[in-house]
């Protein structure tokens, strides 16, 4: 449909970037901790431009599930992953990021304008968490959470099948946030 694959020259790429300024131990633990507890793909991501790019990914075991592995990228509008990272910019980055997004249709549910993408940042303050629903992948539900780890921004998501996921996002979230506290990382949610 005119998107994306991530090569393994791409994966490469992430490798490399990622040997220079790895994660640190505890944010991997945290991943492989959260996705044991919840049963799903879990990952932590980075902003690329209007992306984000998939550093860490701990894939869950259920026949159904999300595929993603390192060097997996998402539109930073049309998931929680990237609305998690969005979160932790000023207004003048977001809008810089907003203008180099091309706002296409990838469902129903896309987020089409910075309005729409402005409103979903605001619904998750309110909520304390970003969620997806099917926004950028058909069937996809998610739960993120910013990280700060210095001047890094990163965010942590869940992602799996609508049929398992989408209603459980509340409790996903409180599995994640517990564990998040528990390994002492810090989650802006603003």
């Amino acid at each position: 449909g005119g998107g994306y694959f991530p090569s393994p020259r791409w994966q490469n790429v992430v490798h490399r970037i990622s040997e220079k300024d790895p994660l640190p131990d505890a944010l991997v633990d945290l991943v492989d901790t959260i996705g044991e507890a919840t049963g799903e793909t879990t990952a932590v991501g980075t902003a690329s431009g209007a992306f984000v790019i998939f550093l860490c990914v701990r894939e869950s075991r259920q026949p159904l599930r999300y595929f993603a592995e390192v060097g997996t990228r998402v539109p930073i509008h049309a998931s929680s992953a990237g609305r998690a990272i969005l979160a932790q910019m000023t207004p003048d980055e977001r809008q810089r990021i907003y203008r180099k997004i091309m706002f296409e249709e990838y469902s129903g549910t896309t987020p089409m304008r910075v309005e729409q993408v402005e409103a979903a940042l605001q619904a998750a303050v309110e909520r304390g968490y970003h969620q997806s629903d099917s926004e950028y992948i058909a069937d996809l539900a998610g739960v993120s959470f910013p990280i700060a780890l210095g001047t890094r921004r990163l965010s942590i998501v869940v992602a799996g099948p609508t049929s398992r996921c989408l209603e459980r996002r509340p409790e996903t979230a409180r599995i994640m946030a517990a564990a998040i506290r528990q390994a002492g990382f810090s989650t802006p949610v603003r």
